[in-house]
């Protein structure tokens, strides 16, 4: 199999699934992998794009606000949800933009782009913050955000004392950050990628 690249979204997708929903999602994955990705096909890239135009701008949360004016009206619940949860974990504070540069997890053929959708800095502390966009009510785990957080981790190689790593669940306004996590969860990274892979070579037979 050649390189299979997936975004931490699509991982952690994947991870936070069981049983005929985790297949669903690599189903989904593997459909993503072999057709010709448009940013139109991201139904979240609206508010991604206005969170980096906010970061270059104010840095306040209220301004997070004007993206429903924008998005469409099938989308405005969800898109309401979800910023409710970024504005809580936002809070009054003034953001300042980080720039963080993109880095890809690697195991063995599979490549897991990491991009945190929020870096910032505040009282010069600076941080790297994944979402969690869920479908409907499903919360992520301490234990799921752990995987993430580890494989962040890895993947950017810093001091967690410089940049704090962290995972949003959106629909809770509630963070997880990475905190000395215990080496047996690099383990359990690296089991997921190989069951990813696994399945994922299922569907070229």
């Amino acid at each position: 199999m050649a390189n299979v690249v997936i975004t931490l979204s699509q991982f952690c997708n994947f991870i936070t699934k069981t049983g005929m929903h985790r297949y669903n999602a690599v189903k989904s994955i593997y459909r993503d992998l072999h057709s010709d990705y448009t940013i139109g096909a991201d139904y979240w890239a609206m508010l991604r794009n206005h969170i980096k135009y906010v970061l270059n701008h104010s840095g306040k949360a209220e301004e997070l606000d004007v993206v429903l004016d924008r998005v469409s009206e099938d989308k405005r619940a969800n898109y309401s949800q979800k910023i409710g949860g970024l504005k809580k974990f936002w809070k009054t504070r003034k953001l300042e933009k980080l720039i963080l540069c993109k880095k890809f997890w690697k195991h063995k053929d599979l490549r897991v782009n990491v991009a945190p959708e929020l870096c910032f800095t505040y009282r010069e502390q600076a941080y790297a913050i994944k979402l969690f966009f869920s479908s409907g009510d499903k919360k992520i785990s301490k234990n799921e955000a752990d995987v993430l957080l580890e494989l962040m981790r890895e993947a950017y190689s810093v001091d967690t004392d410089e940049v704090k790593i962290g995972i949003l669940d959106l629909p809770r306004g509630k963070v997880f950050y990475y905190n000395n996590t215990l080496p047996e969860i690099s383990m359990l990274v690296k089991s997921e990628a190989e069951s990813l892979l696994k399945m994922l070579s299922s569907f070229e037979g």
